[in-house]
């Protein structure tokens, strides 16, 4: 990764990174229910078992059904791909279908248009618009991957 020269765009970065945990490829750590960006839409139950330090707890249970269901739903490309190709492609798929709902908490929470708390970084619809370009991008080539080469052949010419 370069060198951040601009401040500005620094101070973006790291405000992302740290509270909200977007482009994270993990399960994020707790910083208990006080802290979390999250906990509006986290359930009392999993707040309770929150402990600043561990997994999160709602995290850990969406991933785990997450790979549970795309295991059985894409079973079928375990015809051509290995099974650890096959079993890195479920989680990589089920941590961006966390990363997309930390981006959807970060835009409920600071609207990209200039209402709201993001007021004190004016520039943060630059910033979604960038993370959900590249976890788009990432989601698309990860589904590819689970296509046969016909099937895929096909989507690349449409």
């Amino acid at each position: 990764m370069g060198q951040r020269d601009d401040p500005k765009t620094w101070r973006i970065s790291r405000f992302s990174s740290l509270c909200y945990g977007v482009m994270i490829d993990d399960v994020l750590p707790s910083m208990g229910p006080s802290k979390c960006a999250h906990s509006a839409r986290c359930p009392a139950y999993f707040q309770h078992q929150c402990v600043a330090g561990s997994r999160c707890a709602a995290e850990t249970i969406i991933l785990d059904g997450f790979i549970s269901s795309a295991t059985k739903r894409y079973s079928y490309a375990r015809t051509w791909l290995s099974k650890d190709e096959y079993d890195q492609i479920i989680y990589d798929l089920g941590i961006l279908s966390l990363q997309m709902a930390r981006l959807s908490t970060r835009i409920a929470v600071e609207p990209p248009f200039g209402v709201g708390p993001s007021d004190a970084v004016p520039e943060i619809g630059l910033a979604i618009n960038r993370y959900a370009t590249a976890l788009s991008n990432r989601r698309s080539a990860l589904v590819h991957r689970l296509l046969d080469s016909d099937t895929a052949e096909y989507w690349d010419s449409v």
